[in-house]
């Protein structure tokens, strides 16, 4: 979950994902190279703190703790941080809460805010990624500022694909719940972009291994990119194995309730659809302005174009991670945090948005 700071041209980044920490981090000089040695280091500019002091949990209907949180999304407003916080595992759909503010000073205790609820659709589909919507498009988008989530554990209580609600930044914390409009959802009773289930076609655009990270609506242009990985393959719900011949059988003394798939990335029990790509989903502005103007539904526009986006760097076993997307509005920088790209250390890739 990094975050752009425009007063410090810095990155506030979560860390190692058992302690969901946030420190903060410089940007050094650029490099374009296929070598990680040949990289230029970021410096730890703040160290890693629990910038929700012990509330991460605290997500539950009033406030109640909730097991199993991560921070989904961080963005800078001013001298604030507005962060998300999300349930891994909510078998019961009952998260409420999702977003607090807290201050960019690390070392500051007792400045967090929160938890609060945006919108009536449920914390699934607002917890996790978040940008600014550009001036001139709040007014058609009713808000300005974007969040969403998406392709969770449970995926009944979530969209199934890229998800976006629009909100007023000064809402949150002044109107519970905040007003939010989703502009863009695939909830189960809408799965435009395809079924969870389907374990016989490939489709990349949503699949059982699709994951949604980071939203990014950069400045004078039409075009709102959501950044992710996603299956490949034909999705197969079993245990994971590297023999291909062993693909779709039964796992021994199971009584055929569980298949191998083959996935050399992945030997645990869950979703696979090897191979991996990193992904990203492209949607049009003007469609979004149309939900909000009410001529449109949220499952009813699909991006206008989808594609596997290439990095220099191959993850550990073929695995694909995105830890989030930054934007830089006033370079147009778009910063892309690789996981487990070197080691396992992630790699910020920066690219510059141009037409």
């Amino acid at each position: 979950a990094p975050a752009y700071n425009p007063s410090n041209n810095s990155l506030f980044l979560t860390g190692h994902d058992w302690y969901q920490l946030v420190g903060e981090i410089s940007i050094p000089a650029v490099v374009n190279s296929h070598d990680p040695k040949e990289l230029n280091r970021a410096e730890l500019l703040q160290s890693l703190s629990d910038i929700t002091e012990g509330r991460m949990n605290q997500v539950g209907e009033s406030g109640a703790e909730m097991g199993g949180c991560k921070l989904g999304g961080l963005i800078v407003v001013s001298d604030k941080i507005l962060g998300t916080s999300y349930v891994y595992y909510d078998a019961s759909g009952s998260a409420e809460l999702s977003h607090f503010i807290s201050t960019t000073d690390l070392a500051q205790g007792a400045d967090i805010n929160g938890f609060y609820s945006i919108g009536t659709k449920g914390a699934g589909f607002v917890a996790g990624y978040m940008c600014i919507i550009p001036l001139s498009w709040q007014s058609l988008f009713g808000g300005d500022a974007l969040t969403g989530q998406g392709c969770l554990a449970i995926i009944s209580r979530t969209s199934y694909g890229p998800s976006v609600t629009s909100f007023n930044l000064n809402d949150i914390g002044r109107k519970i719940p905040a007003n939010g409009t989703m502009l863009v959802g695939y909830p189960s009773s809408h799965p435009t972009l395809g079924q969870w289930g389907n374990s016989t076609t490939v489709n990349p655009n949503f699949n059982m291994a699709t994951s949604v990270n980071g939203v990014v609506f950069p400045d004078n242009f039409g075009s709102i990119l959501f950044f992710g990985s996603t299956g490949m393959g034909v999705p197969l719900y079993g245990i994971g194995t590297k023999d291909s011949t062993l693909h779709g059988t039964d796992v021994p003394d199971t009584d055929g309730k569980v298949k191998y798939a083959y996935d050399p990335a992945n030997s645990s029990k869950g979703c696979h659809a090897f191979p991996y790509s990193y992904y990203v989903w492209a949607y049009r502005a003007a469609d979004l302005a149309e939900v909000y103007s009410g001529k449109m539904r949220p499952w009813e526009i699909i991006p206008y174009a989808t594609w596997e986006l290439e990095l220099p760097f191959a993850a550990e076993n073929g695995s694909r991670g995105i830890g989030g997307t930054a934007y830089d509005k006033e370079n147009n920088l778009l910063y892309i945090s690789q996981l487990r790209a070197d080691n396992n250390s992630p790699i910020i890739h920066v690219f510059m948005v141009r037409k």
